[in-house]
């Protein structure tokens, strides 16, 4: 007989315990219970929803209910107990390969992990009634649990967290042009500041430039005297006087890439 090392034994029971975190056949026997109970629910549901006169589905609309979402919430209204608490344990096994995925490809840098997280269990407590063993994954092979709520955490994240940084972006972004704003004191009741008799001079000749110019200058000191200036404000503030948001986006823009000249101009950096 072979000689075993202990450090041998202790690999084994890891790559054994690794292996059975996640069991495939019972997370799917549960599931099909599941479906049995909830998607008769949800085709009353629809049923209802289909039923509903065009002006009701425009109102539900205009609230901001999706058809998908509000038959999710009907259809919710009606559960039992049981299918609740069998609800409640497919997604407590399937946590493992939500943590996995966000670990595996490192959701968590993107955004809070307890968000990320109720993110993923949302998407995959959704995707419970579309479940289907019988379709093929395309590399020819029988669809299993795990691969499927693997792949719909990892679709859910990617756009979750794209967002979040989206967001993030904007935010440092409107911060940045109110550190410019601020620094250049345009929020004192002064109109002839540095800030604004610079770009006076640099879109001299532009009209529409220089129009803008004086509405953000009546934005800045009468209307919005905070330090916090908000972007989309000041778009719709134009907008209203006959200013398309893209256009008001590049003339943002223009002064934020001279922002770094007029900075050295005025304060010798």
């Amino acid at each position: 007989m072979p000689h075993i090392y202990l450090s041998q034994i202790s690999v084994q029971q890891k790559k054994k315990k690794k292996k059975n975190y996640f069991n495939n056949n019972e997370c799917k026997d549960l599931i099909l219970i599941y479906q049995q109970l909830y998607n008769p629910l949800l085709l009353k549901t629809k049923a209802i929803w289909d039923s509903l006169a065009e002006e009701m589905k425009d109102r539900l609309k205009k609230e901001g209910l999706k058809e998908k979402e509000w038959i999710r919430v009907e259809t919710d209204k009606n559960l039992t107990p049981e299918i609740i608490a069998l609800r409640a344990d497919i997604i407590k096994r399937l946590i493992p390969v939500i943590r996995g995925e966000i670990n595996t490809i490192g959701f968590y840098k993107f955004a809070a992990l307890d968000d990320i997280i109720q993110e993923a269990v949302i998407a995959c407590q959704n995707s419970l009634p579309l479940f289907d063993e019988t379709k093929v994954t395309p590399s020819k092979k029988d669809r299993s649990v795990f691969n499927y709520f693997s792949i719909t955490t990892k679709k859910k994240l990617r756009g979750y967290t794209k967002k979040q940084s989206n967001i993030k972006r904007k935010e440092v972004q409107s911060k940045s042009f109110t550190a410019y704003l601020a620094s250049y004191e345009v929020y004192q009741e002064n109109p002839s500041t540095e800030f604004f008799k610079y770009f006076e001079e640099f879109f001299e000749g532009k009209d529409r430039y220089l129009e803008l110019l004086r509405k953000l200058k009546e934005f800045c000191l009468e209307i919005n005297k905070s330090m916090d200036f908000k972007k989309k404000e000041f778009r719709d503030f134009a907008e209203a006087w006959g200013f398309s948001q893209g256009y008001t986006d590049k003339f943002i823009n223009i002064i934020r890439s001279q922002s770094q000249t007029f900075w050295r101009k005025h304060h010798d950096l």
